[in-house]
């Protein structure tokens, strides 16, 4: 009978992420699992012995379980708050600087104050619906509590990428119901108001000290483009082709702490070149030749300045001829819901409507736009109807 060599330890192989087991020199059996990384990167590894290797897959399964539990991963005192810390440092080389700043907010003014105090480790799916459904019974919006629910969310998940939990609760919370904004669509006898008071201001002054400066400019190029604030705050004239009669988007105005700045579209369809009715252009032409004559900016839109409107300022001016108009309830982001609607309901192709609103996904286009499709429903109808004779 051959004695045992005791020399060398044999390890058995097992699925990965399964944990191993390997017998040792003085014939018991060891068994190790992952449990997680450290900051740097390293394995974190839990390990335990036992006589015979039937205990040991016993152990381990066992230890496996109680991993799905959300006990195994080494026990740390870091808080919510502690590492709301860590995970803005690491957003702020990942994301746009506005991105970043809201993320700041959300966590400074909602997420640390109620939720910050919490262990990490013992941050619950009870705790978690517990905190959004005192924030609904506090007045927030569901829009408000989504955003704070996606942050703690994205937090999580790389709390249980870097070893410091072992599943992300927020996962089997409460769904927020969200209310479907609805846009509204500006009435032609309205478009035509807000176009003749703020025309009527820019031609009396015939330059930047008009009290709604270049709205008339603005609600023309909103009404026959579809073109977003910011995109069209972010327009300079070298964007502004009237050889070709287009405009090119390619960034957008955002404010920010200590002023604004200029950032690139979220995705590629919102970089984008738009065709231009001859007629705007011809008005854009005059705006271009009494800003040479006085700023020579490169913004098409500025103030007394030369620099680029303050999206908030250009909200305000808005108010203001609202007011004077009469209408109420209308935001400025309603005209490029008014361009998309009159466009789908004249039987524009709904691909080129998509491209010209700069949507990514053509479904987005027609969710939004699907109520100016009356006639084509109708038509539908009929056809259908047609087959009762048959």
């Amino acid at each position: 009978m051959k004695q045992q060599d005791t020399t060398t330890a044999t390890k058995s192989r097992r699925p990965r992420g399964d944990g191993s087991i390997q017998q040792l020199p003085n014939g018991k059996y060891k068994a190790q699992i992952t449990i997680g990384y450290d900051e740097s990167g390293k394995q974190r590894k839990k390990s335990f012995t036992g006589r015979t290797q039937g205990e040991v897959v016993k152990r381990l399964n066992e230890y496996k379980a109680e991993q799905l539990k959300g006990k195994l991963v080494k026990s740390d005192a870091v808080t919510v708050e502690g590492y709301s810390k860590r995970w803005l440092e690491i957003k702020k080389e990942q994301v746009k600087q506005s991105t970043y700043e809201t993320y700041e907010y959300v966590c400074a003014h909602d997420i640390i104050p109620t939720l910050g105090k919490h262990k990490l480790q013992k941050l619950t799916t009870t705790i978690l619906n517990d905190y959004f459904r005192s924030q609904l019974k506090s007045g927030l919006s569901p829009k408000t509590i989504s955003k704070q629910r996606g942050v703690i969310h994205n937090l999580l998940d790389l709390a249980v990428k870097e070893g410091k939990i072992p599943q992300n609760p927020v996962v089997n919370c409460m769904t927020i119901a969200l209310e479907k904004f609805e846009s509204k669509t500006l009435a032609p006898e309205d478009i035509t108001r807000l176009l003749e008071v703020a025309k009527e201001a820019w031609n009396k002054y015939k330059g930047y000290g008009n009290k709604f400066y270049q709205m008339y400019h603005m609600i023309l190029l909103a009404i026959t483009t579809g073109t977003r604030r910011g995109e069209m705050l972010g327009l300079k004239w070298n964007n502004v082709d009237f050889d070709k009669n287009t405009i090119t988007i390619k960034e957008a105005l955002v404010a920010v702490k200590g002023g604004v700045k200029m950032e690139t579209p979220k995705t590629k369809t919102s970089r984008r070149v738009i065709a231009v009715d001859v007629q705007v252009l011809e008005q854009l032409k005059e705006l271009k030749e009494v800003n040479d004559s006085l700023k020579k900016s490169e913004w098409v839109f500025c103030n007394k300045f030369g620099k680029p409107i303050i999206p908030a300022n250009m909200t305000r001016i808005w108010g203001r001829l609202l007011k004077e108009v009469g209408i109420e309830g209308i935001r400025f982001h309603d005209l490029r819901h008014t361009h998309a609607t009159l466009l789908v309901a004249n039987g524009t192709n709904l691909k080129t409507v998509s491209a010209r609103m700069g949507h990514n996904d053509i479904r987005i286009t027609l969710d939004l736009y699907s109520h100016a499709l009356p006639e084509q429903d109708r038509e539908a109808a009929t056809i259908a109807g047609a087959w009762v004779a048959k």
